[in-house]
């Protein structure tokens, strides 16, 4: 069994041909080797895993074969072939530095004995970086003592470290999600380093997929599932990284792995895995905002990969270049997105100013008395952070509001909502990478705006999966301009299809009869039986004998409710209004009759 880089020579098939050079790892599973390929002369690592004395394993090292055969990406540990002889199974590996722990240990050791490591190298300027692995194996017996529970450091990685290690893991990760696989195991050991990251550029390695979870496959091993326990609620990964659905066997999903890698950030930022109560304070709070989102315990509000790659700490920079110039007045602030890609904000009543760059880490402190002081992300003052969180908050509030595509449909495009039949007009994703859909409501000609919180709070599988395709679609459309776009061509909004034309119903009054109410408003019957009441205040109820309750409030807010949900008070006031209203138009209809 082998995977082929047409690039790369292939690896033997036969231990012969292999030397074994030293252990560079071990654990339940077995031994792992640094060895020779003498058939191509390249070196490789070899897990050696004892099937006689690891029965109970087998269909654990059954998954990880047939999953880890499959893959072939940069950010995922190359699989090159498989051995098997009576007493033992040899995957052909990748070979690389060492684990995300591994960096992590050393860097800290390295933090907390600078005035030693001075003291040794007195007549040089050491840094972190001038270290190769000799001088690094220096530490390595104090550093095997340690567990994964250290104590946090100050600054344990820069902020272009830990960015560059995430979104690495990032497109690892997706990769596997892709092809429908769930890690289920992410953690400081089983993410590698291919290279010495104290001497060259980081390339991450995702490893180790015993227990991995294929949603596509039919047979799901899984080493510790019982006959009666659901395929995929096993619990089952390493404490520290597992997220509370798993813990609660609440099932897993691929929100359990990003939980994982925002243990992984939280450890890459602090030296120690979370646990017990999350506190961040005194923490950079772009980077405290993005690991609250990723370590939070509701899987469908965790923050997802493709959004976790737009975040302004992964970014490393304000994603705010494709807002149109905007400025906004208030008693307490002036809010601007200028021409030049900017954000700025002027704090009228301390006359102070913040200025943020779309392009770059620059950030630009204005006092009142007029002086400039120039920051990054990371070494901005905690006293300017609330300045910086306005920021970020007003960006974030016009993203919201800003399509980045734009698609406008055909009228034939018809959902079932409410039991309405509704026409889906035009959808949109926009620049926070949030979707939204107008529909207009086919009886009573109503416009609905549903964006993606609305769908979260109001499932109904027709609809949902309708809109998911048009989401794909515009997601789709977006990755394919991605690729015209440069510094001189800008492509963004991209409008496609043509506006539908609203056609103006002409109403015949005799048919829709109005009436005017003295202390409710007015009345009028619709076609279908549907009865609209327009109450004094501005608020409204359109209901039928077999339709749902539309109330829009005095602001224009409008909520849905069918037979079975409970009514809010204030709506229950105003249908309690309804039998007289129509009571009233069912009279004054007799009396046009009569008369």
């Amino acid at each position: 069994m082998s995977i082929k880089d047409e690039n790369e020579r292939s690896f033997s098939d036969s231990m012969n041909d292999y030397e074994f050079k030293r252990e560079i790892g071990f654990g339940s599973f077995g031994r792992v080797f640094e060895a020779l390929c003498v058939a191509n002369g390249e070196m490789c690592a070899i897990k050696v895993i004892d099937v006689r004395s690891k029965r109970e394993n087998l269909n654990r090292i059954k998954n990880e074969v047939a999953l880890h055969l499959r893959l072939n990406h940069q950010n995922v540990v190359q699989l090159y072939t498989v051995i098997e002889d009576e007493n033992s199974v040899y995957l052909i590996l990748e070979l690389c530095w060492g684990s995300l722990n591994d960096f992590i240990k050393l860097t800290f050791d390295y933090n907390n004995s600078l005035l030693r490591v001075r003291s040794e190298f007195a007549n040089t300027n050491t840094r972190l970086n001038d270290y190769n692995s000799d001088k690094l194996k220096v530490f390595s017996k104090s550093i095997s003592n340690h567990n994964d529970s250290t104590k946090p450091a100050k600054r344990l990685l820069s902020f272009a470290t830990i960015r560059c290690i995430i979104k690495q893991i990032c497109n690892g990760l997706s990769y596997l999600h892709r092809n429908n696989i769930i890690h289920r195991d992410l953690n400081l050991k089983n993410v590698l380093l291919k290279m010495n990251p104290f001497e060259q550029n980081i390339m991450v390695k995702i490893a180790d997929f015993g227990l991995a979870f294929d949603m596509n496959s039919q047979t799901k091993f899984d080493l510790n599932a019982s006959p009666i326990t659901p395929q995929g609620k096993t619990i089952c990964g390493t404490p520290g990284y597992i997220s509370p659905e798993v813990w609660s066997q609440s099932g897993v999903s691929k929100a359990s792995d990003v939980f994982s890698i925002g243990s992984i950030l939280f450890a890459l930022v602090t030296g120690f895995t979370p646990k017990g109560e999350l506190d961040l304070n005194g923490m950079n709070p772009v980077l405290a905002d993005v690991i609250s989102k990723l370590l939070c315990n509701d899987p469908a509000k965790r923050l997802k990969i493709e959004n976790l790659l737009l975040h302004p700490f992964i970014v490393g920079h304000l994603a705010a270049s494709h807002l149109p110039p905007f400025r906004k007045l208030t008693n307490s602030l002036q809010l601007e997105v200028t021409e030049k890609e900017t954000v700025k904000i002027n704090f009228i009543k301390s006359n102070s100013s913040i200025e943020v760059s779309s392009k770059e880490d620059r950030i630009v402190i204005c006092s009142k008395n007029k002086s400039f002081l120039h920051f990054t992300m990371e070494n901005l003052p905690e006293n300017h952070w609330k300045k910086y969180m306005y920021v970020w908050r007003f960006v974030e509030l016009i993203k919201s509001r800003t399509p980045r595509v734009i698609l406008h449909l055909n009228s034939n495009n018809i959902v079932s909502y409410k039991n309405f039949s509704m026409t889906v007009l035009k959808c949109c994703l926009m620049e926070n990478n949030s979707f939204e859909a107008n529909l207009v409501n086919n009886v009573t000609k109503e416009n609905f705006v549903l964006n993606s919180q609305t769908l979260k709070n109001d499932f109904e599988s027709e609809i949902i999966q309708s809109l998911k395709n048009y989401q794909t679609k515009c997601l789709e459309i977006e990755e394919s301009m991605k690729k015209l776009e440069n510094s001189e061509f800008r492509v963004f909004p991209v409008i496609l299809g043509r506006k539908a034309k609203t056609k103006k119903i002409e109403r015949n009054h005799s048919l829709d009869l109005s009436v005017t109410i003295d202390g409710i408003g007015s009345v009028t019957l619709l076609p279908d039986g549907i009865f609209k009441v327009e109450f004094k205040d501005g608020s409204s109820i359109v209901t039928g004998e077999n339709s749902p309750i539309i109330f829009q409030s005095n602001v224009g807010t409008k909520q849905s409710f069918t037979a079975k949900d409970v009514l809010p008070k204030y709506v229950l006031k105003k249908l309690s209004l309804v039998p007289k209203a129509i009571e009233e138009l069912r009279k004054q209809s007799i009396l046009s009759e009569r008369s």
